[in-house]
């Protein structure tokens, strides 16, 4: 569907609540977006409840409603322009290197069959002087792309690879997700999987429509110029899926809500997450500037309190909304990696090159394996030349 029209024109147009009339607003809107730069720094708090909200608990009628909180801080660096260039960072809890445990400690921990927490070497490249143990910490992730290559860095491995940019398959490893996602996808989503906006609309809608057809599917006004869509599941747990798209400022989702209940229709609407989302125009862009999550026990069926297990927090900083970025942003070079990190151009899967060997930890001070190798030959070569003119000159 082309659209032709401009979001004015969407937002008076007051037309019949539709699903094409909803998404083709969004899609005009980030079609708005030229290029931007987003900094976005917040917390993200883990409660482990160990019976608090359970089934269990309740029907067995146990008191220990303690619970541990983990707050953790996770930021994000997010920068476009145009479709050939992105850039995007992650910081994020998670397994980093542990220094502080020596290898033994590491070997003694597998032979007493603990679960494995080392990382294998690279193929290709020196092996690590034995195994590596994990940690709780920051891990981070850079990703960028430009129209020559393509650039991905976990900050605990050894090498930033090089791809082309039209092989690159954005799984998990590579994950980012479109600025004007944040309302329209789950917390799982953001955080552990890539999202691209065209493509997450498209197979959405296609779901929506399918299910619209089985009566699944409702769309109303719940105030001026805010409507609602809600996706009712087919299961055992009746749930819902609402999600509220405001027309008057760009097309843009301030809130998802998953709910579920239990027991007969009758029963109370449980919530499950709960997204809300602050936008404001920016350069004559509706662009999000804070983002809430909350997720709440799926099995507190019969709590009364039914505390937050996992709740998100973002600020989200703006700066050359639709202005030209510079482009050394989108290369590997600003990713501030050390000097011991390998550079591997795996363009060719079959036969990937080494670009720049990275420099051992314990050589930081001294020369590499290359550099010695090097430097040995021309020693033998000059050694080689001295012995033959000395013997010449002895003739």
């Amino acid at each position: 569907m082309v659209l032709s029209a401009t979001v004015g024109q969407f937002a008076n147009a007051q037309p019949q609540p539709t699903l094409d009339f909803l998404f083709g607003g969004v899609r005009e809107e980030r079609a708005r977006l030229k290029s931007g730069i987003c900094k976005i720094e917040g917390t993200a708090t883990t409660r482990s409840l160990r019976n608090s909200g359970s089934k269990r608990a309740s029907v067995q009628g146990e008191s220990d409603d303690s619970s541990e909180e983990l707050s953790e801080r996770c930021s994000y660096f997010i920068a476009f322009d145009g479709a050939e260039y992105y850039r995007f960072d992650r910081s994020q809890p998670g397994l980093i290197r542990d220094r502080s445990v020596s290898v033994a400690t590491s070997e003694n921990a597998l032979a007493s069959n603990e679960p494995d927490r080392t990382l294998k070497p690279i193929e290709g490249l020196r092996p690590l002087d034995g195994l590596v143990s994990f940690k709780r910490g920051q891990k981070t992730t850079k990703f960028a792309t430009n129209p020559e290559k393509a650039a991905w860095w976990n900050s605990e491995s050894r090498s930033i690879d090089l791809m082309h940019p039209a092989s690159v398959q954005l799984g998990y490893t590579h994950g980012f997700f479109d600025i004007r996602c944040l309302g329209l996808c789950s917390m799982h989503t953001l955080t552990a999987k890539s999202v691209r906006l065209e493509d997450y609309l498209r197979d959405k809608l296609s779901t929506l429509k399918k299910r619209s057809q089985e009566g699944a599917v409702q769309v109303h006004s719940t105030s001026a110029n805010v409507y609602q869509v809600i996706l009712q599941h087919d299961n055992p747990m009746n749930s819902e899926w609402l999600f509220d798209i405001a027309v008057d400022r760009g097309f843009s989702a301030t809130r998802s809500l998953i709910r579920k209940k239990y027991g007969d229709n009758s029963s109370e609407w449980l919530h499950k997450e709960d997204i809300n989302v602050s936008w404001e125009l920016i350069n004559g862009v509706w662009l999000p500037v804070e983002f809430k999550a909350i997720q709440l026990d799926a099995n507190a069926a019969l709590s009364a309190t039914r505390e937050p297990i996992k709740e998100i927090s973002w600020n989200l900083q703006w700066s050359n909304v639709n202005e030209e970025i510079d482009k050394s942003l989108f290369s590997h070079e600003s990713f501030g990696a050390k000097e011991s990190v390998h550079i591997v151009d795996v363009s060719n899967r079959s036969r990937p090159i080494l670009v720049r060997e990275g420099v051992n930890e314990r050589q930081q001070d001294g020369l590499s394996f290359f550099q010695w190798s090097m430097l040995v030959s021309l020693l033998a070569v000059i050694v080689g030349g001295v012995f033959g003119w000395v013997r010449w000159r002895s003739r």
